[in-house]
């Protein structure tokens, strides 16, 4: 048997790359943020939120998805906290 070789177009790869980061990446980013607000005092205005950035052509490596601080609220919670590193385990597995 030879060996197959697969050639995705760049719009498949992008298509394939944002499938993974949506449907694995966010998840797992959303049970660290969610984790983070619940030491929040404010639950109707979170500040921890999962962000997504797509296809930037001039940067390398430009599919990604963050949790981030979304109001300073968040800011200095983090800041004492370290909310986002100490929930950060919450982002592994399924």
């Amino acid at each position: 048997m030879a060996d197959e070789k697969i050639k995705l177009t760049p719009a498949g790869w992008n298509a394939l790359v944002k499938t993974v980061i949506l449907e694995e990446c966010v998840p797992r980013l959303q049970r660290v943020a969610d984790a983070c607000n619940d030491g929040l005092d404010d639950e109707w205005n979170p500040g921890y939120l999962v962000s997504t950035e797509g296809p930037h052509p001039l940067q390398k490596r430009d599919y990604r998805a963050t949790c981030i601080t979304a109001n300073w609220g968040a800011i200095e919670h983090n800041a004492r906290t370290n909310a986002l590193v100490n929930n950060f385990h919450l982002a592994g597995g399924a």
